[in-house]
């Protein structure tokens, strides 16, 4: 199966609903990219909504894949983005990853000491954290609002700062 089929595939599994946003590592980063260029393009009239957020580790802006319109956009795309990248990465070079943050408007940049991989160091996986935090609060999720109501408040009878095991 080549990029067409794949790129058809999610865009047709996206427009079904029920997605927040995307993630894509190193070729799978271009077609996520190709998907928010191509639903930015079609715009609210075609009903199917942008992904809220975007997350791209090991990704790379170019080669340009063949058949999508829309790629690469001719104006930053207006989707929260996070892009992650090795800087020992020796398949995609860090500035293949800024090539690509740089079709998207304010985008959030990290670099790991690693290499081609997806990185799952505590303090790595604390960056994906608090770029996802803004879109879990406002999901609208009654059992994550109720989550971080009581996590926010502390126990009866405890000292404020203390966690309970």
């Amino acid at each position: 199966v080549g990029f067409s089929e794949s790129f058809e595939l999610v865009l047709a599994e996206w427009s079904k609903g029920g997605y927040d946003g995307v993630l894509g590592f190193s070729q799978g980063a271009i077609l996520a990219a190709a998907l928010c260029a191509e639903l930015h393009r079609r715009g609210p009239v075609s009903g199917v909504p942008l992904p809220r957020f975007a997350i791209f580790i090991s990704g790379f802006g170019r080669p340009v894949p063949r058949g999508v319109e829309a790629y690469p956009p001719q104006s930053p795309l207006p989707v929260p983005s996070l892009h992650i990248w090795g800087a020992s990465d020796d398949h995609i070079p860090g500035w293949a990853s800024e090539s690509l943050a740089s079709y998207f408007e304010h985008p959030k940049l990290y670099t790991h000491p690693g290499h081609h991989f997806v990185p799952q160091k505590a303090a790595d996986v604390a960056q994906i954290q608090d770029f996802l935090a803004p879109f879990l609060i406002k999901s609208g999720n009654p059992a994550r609002a109720k989550e971080q109501q009581q996590q926010s408040q502390p126990e009866q009878g405890l000292p404020s700062g203390r966690a309970v095991q």
